[in-house]
């Protein structure tokens, strides 16, 4: 895929849309093997097959968003760049480290990627019970506590003074 700034980028597909990608080039692309410099998703004007544009991405979003409101109706607003940003949090609950995803999103800085990263209560969960089974608890029986015998400094620490 060529995006943003005419980079390349490759996408891997996941298993579940190889299916429904094949049969997209049997329809639009019949002759691929022939056509490997041809634009995999176009418009045609005048006959001739052209890159689509962002704009007519939305038009399509918006028209899905329309069929989709009156069965939910508390679907969300769709725009291409809803995609990309529910893929990118889906390879990071998945796991993935941030440095791969950034440069599956072809950003050129992690700290872009941040931006998409927020960690779900489920993820903090999963981090917990992983923490709890290692041993890695903060709460050890061996510890004790370093101003339990301090009130002053409890009271400071509290907010209290």
């Amino acid at each position: 895929i060529f995006g943003k700034g005419n980079k390349h980028r490759c996408t891997p597909l996941s298993a579940d849309i190889v299916p429904y990608f094949n049969e997209y080039c049997i329809i639009y692309h019949p002759n691929m093997k022939d056509e490997l410099d041809a634009l995999m998703f176009y418009t045609v004007r005048n006959e001739i097959k052209t890159q689509m544009s962002a704009d007519n991405v939305q038009r399509f979003m918006k028209a899905y968003e329309e069929k989709l409101k009156p069965i939910k109706d508390d679907i969300p607003h769709l725009h291409p760049h809803l995609w990309r940003r529910t893929r990118a949090m889906h390879l990071y609950m998945a796991g993935v480290p941030l440095p791969l995803v950034s440069e599956w999103l072809g950003h050129s800085n992690e700290e872009t990627t941040r931006i998409y990263a927020r960690a779900t209560d489920e993820m903090k969960r999963q981090a917990q019970r992983k923490l709890a089974e290692n041993g890695d608890s903060v709460f050890k029986d061996d510890v004790t506590f370093k101003y339990a015998d301090d009130d002053e400094t409890l009271r400071r620490l509290s907010g209290l003074k």
